[in-house]
């Protein structure tokens, strides 16, 4: 559940008011404007040019893409989506996956063919060796590419993208650092070893997009949050199942204003008719479908655009430009460049950017959905669906377009053929201006596993006139299996670079059952450097299971040092999984009040929370028939936000796991929150969660036209006998009753009017 639902599929119909800045009326039927009259429409920050790569008939639908080595790009078409109010046709195989070529290289891309079709609601497509990675709900699959006409379809995992509805199932498989690939809204990694793919645990991020910088921090958003970023590089830190984040500054974490700023009125956001969703004059003021945001690493913007996130905002016909820095810490902080405007405005209400990527040519593509309904009708209010009927924009349908910003300046350069290059010349790329070319260097590279190379990218790290081209040698040197505990040391030690000595300590950690590793990797800790002490407590835990008598005494001084601070305590608890009460037993300052002293504790309680769902043994047979349907709804409405064993998302929502609002004995009051939302600081099971970390405004289901009285009652029931929860059943008459009660209430609550 969210702020208004829904992230990039949020859509809403914009109805434009008499005194909007459109010359329509009330009414009047919102006209469908060419890709010419498109661009047009379109205010892009001074200097900049927006250009048509390709368009309907071509492409239809699009909703992500991936390029080939040879500039190709592979779009996903999301055809069976919202083909009116009512979701229609969702579960019909309408999808494709389409090659969309430029055959006579003048930078349009003219020609496409379908490489699969007959799929049912893709959510990405990953261009890897030999085929590609496939997600199409709810499983994840390897398609041989035989010269582009799909080969054998193999499946990877059949949960992958199990649950949830089209607005929050996985997306955006991408390429991390590390060599594992990334997907947004789920806890799932994957990666090729030794020709098997393999699934491992990692921090659910975001909802729908992802991007990486040029250190290998992870960048995403969910549709009430403009951005979120991993302070970490990728796979730096453990995953604890037992410990949630104290500092929340490990992941998901918020680092932009959710502030927006259309050139026109927006009332048709899915739930403009609630106080503070619009401003005075009927503008969105906060985003409520962001989406697709890149961190942009071309070479055709100025340099002082490198490295800036874009955030697409569909409800708002927008994209933002947020400028990214560190702190004195060496976090990851942005503000807005600019106070009261946007990058790329329109006043279209089609206009549904919904995706960003960076390309061949190093500019910034955008895609565009190119329809009037994207809000799913899971969550569609009868506000909504009036502004729809009025403007008529159920049709047309199967458009869309991918359009590319320019510096007016510099022309886009011509693609390069990267098929035809040696391994020589793919570790050249990896010094390249262009993001796009080093990221596609660094997957050929590994793909290849040319170990003839080994020399050079040794050669690149040590000199280091290139840091960036640095970090990634060293990281396909570890691809490649190339590197040693003493290789390891010995480049921490003489190359400066901080990217280049923590990469080197994460790396130490695959060689977890090497005492050996651990001698080399102890004395290469940095006691004054707090971030660098991160690094080197993550890497240390990963020798815990076999050397814990080694590792626990140094783990203990450094918690010692620092026994209030949020991110060393998540570095230590997050190692600790299944060793929590043994560290705890012997911590010899085992004092209540410190941060860490908690965490152990709450880690400790999660641990022995039962481990199955089910707690209904004193439920009726109609009860636990209720219970039954609602764990089914669950997934629809509720896991999303609050994860699946109702463990919580960080920056998203609290957990339901424990929760006194979920299982109060006054049934009123899960009640009142299911109806008509809740918003501000809440304390659950003795956390706080409250802004900036925690800034979303719980939706609620009244004017939800799929949530009747029996689903909420269903819902209800289920959440507050599982995740470790007893309580009594909700009744459809409790619903009923309660619903009528707060029939004038059209806000949501808070914690203090919930009390009352």
């Amino acid at each position: 559940m969210r702020k208004s639902a829904a992230i990039f599929f949020l859509l809403f119909a914009v109805l434009i008011l008499q005194h909007c800045t459109s010359n329509k009326k009330t009414g009047d039927e919102a006209p469908v404007l060419s890709v010419e009259e498109s661009i047009k429409d379109f205010e892009v920050e001074k200097g900049f040019v927006t250009e048509i790569i390709c368009a309907e008939p071509l492409i239809e639908d699009p909703v992500a893409l991936n390029f080939d080595e040879d500039a190709n790009m592979w779009v996903v078409e999301m055809r069976g989506y919202m083909n009116d109010k009512e979701g229609g046709g969702e579960n019909l195989p309408l999808g494709r996956i389409k090659i969309v070529s430029d055959k006579n290289n003048d930078g349009q891309y003219d020609t496409s063919h379908v490489f699969m079709d007959s799929l049912i609601m893709p959510r990405s497509v990953t261009v890897v060796k030999d085929g590609i990675l496939l997600i199409e709900p709810p499983s994840l699959y390897f398609v041989e590419n035989k010269n582009g006409i799909a080969g054998k379809k193999i499946l990877i995992d059949s949960n992958f993208a199990d649950g949830g509805n089209p607005e929050h199932q996985p997306n955006g498989l991408m390429l991390g650092m590390d060599n594992w690939y990334y997907g947004a809204n789920t806890n799932k990694r994957i990666k090729r070893i030794n020709g098997n793919w393999v699934l491992d645990k990692t921090n659910s991020r975001g909802q729908w997009g992802i991007s990486i910088d040029d250190a290998g921090r992870l960048f995403y958003n969910n549709n009430s949050v403009m951005l979120m970023a991993d302070n970490f590089r990728s796979g730096s830190f453990p995953v604890n199942d037992n410990h949630r984040s104290v500092s929340r500054k490990v992941s998901n974490v918020q680092v932009a204003k959710n502030n927006v700023y259309p050139r026109i009125q927006t009332p048709g956001v899915n739930r403009g008719y609630q106080k503070g969703t619009l401003d005075s004059s009927g503008k969105l003021i906060e985003v409520t479908a962001a989406c697709g945001p890149v961190i942009y690493r071309g070479d055709n913007f100025p340099k002082e655009y490198y490295g800036n996130a874009f955030v697409m905002e569909p409800a708002a016909f927008l994209t933002k430009r947020i400028v990214l820095s560190e702190d004195e810490n060496g976090l990851v902080k942005g503000k807005f460049a600019y106070p009261d405007k946007e990058f790329l405005t329109a006043t279209d209400e089609r206009f549904r950017p919904v995706n960003a990527f960076n390309s061949p040519d190093g500019c910034l593509y955008i895609i565009d959905m190119h329809r009037g309904v994207i809000q799913h009708t899971t969550y569609m209010t009868p506000y909504l669906r009036r502004h729809v009927d009025s403007l008529k924009l159920e049709r047309p349908i199967s458009m869309g377009r991918i359009y590319r910003v320019r510096w007016k300046e510099k022309a886009a350069t011509k693609p390069l053929l990267l098929s035809k290059y040696s391994s020589a010349q793919l570790v050249d790329l990896l010094k390249h201006p262009n993001g796009f070319y080093r990221d596609m260097a660094h997957r050929l590279l590994v793909e290849k596993q040319d170990t003839t190379i080994a020399a050079a990218l040794r050669s690149m790290i040590i000199d280091n006139s290139n840091p960036i081209a640095s970090l990634n040698a060293l990281w396909i040197l570890e691809g490649l299996n190339l590197v040693s505990p003493e290789f390891l040391s010995e480049t921490a030690t003489k190359n400066t670079d901080e990217n280049i000595y923590q990469s080197c300590l994460q790396i130490l950690r695959k060689f977890n059952t090497d005492k050996k590793a651990l001698d080399i990797l102890i004395p290469l800790r940095k006691k004054d450097n707090r971030l660098a002490e991160i690094y080197f407590l993550n890497s240390l835990s990963a020798f815990n299971k076999k050397f814990f008598k080694e590792t626990e005494t140094i783990i203990k001084e450094i918690a010692s040092r620092f026994p209030n601070d949020g991110l060393i305590t998540d570095a230590i608890v997050s190692s600790l999984q299944g060793m929590e009460i043994t560290f705890l037993k012997t911590e010899t300052d085992n004092k209540n009040d410190t941060v860490l002293i908690k965490a152990l504790n709450a880690a400790i309680k999660n641990s022995l929370l039962p481990k199955t769902q089910e707690n209904i043994s004193h439920l009726t047979k109609q009860e636990q028939q209720s219970y039954n349907s609602g764990k089914r709804l669950f997934t629809t409405f509720c896991v999303a936000c609050h994860g699946k064993e109702g463990e919580g998302i960080t920056n998203l929502a609290p957990p339901l796991s424990g929760s006194e609002w979920a299982t109060d004995e006054n049934i009123e009051v899960p009640l009142k929150i299911v109806l008509d939302g809740l918003t501000g600081p809440v304390q659950v099971n003795g956390v706080l969660y409250a802004p900036p970390e925690y800034s979303n405004t719980m939706p609620g289901l009244r004017d939800n036209m799929e949530t009747n009285n029996g689903v909420i009652a269903d819902v209800l029931t289920y959440v507050r006998n599982s995740f470790g929860n007893k309580s009594t059943a909700v009744h459809v008459e409790d619903v009923g009753r309660v619903r009528a009660a707060t029939a004038g209430n059209k806000q949501p609550y808070t914690t203090a009017t919930l009390k009352k």
